[in-house]
């Protein structure tokens, strides 16, 4: 992955990679079955 020295895209970075992981979170709370443990595990780093 780039560095990334814009504070702005940082902050954009850190936004994205939350909505993921909270999007998973739903999902399963929902009822989802899908194993995204890898992909989210990924996308947190």
């Amino acid at each position: 992955m780039e560095s990334i020295d814009c504070p702005t895209e940082s902050f954009l970075y850190l936004c994205h990679q939350t909505f993921f992981v909270d999007a998973v979170v739903h999902y399963y709370a929902a009822g989802g079955e899908c194993d995204y443990d890898r992909g989210l595990g990924e996308a947190i780093i």
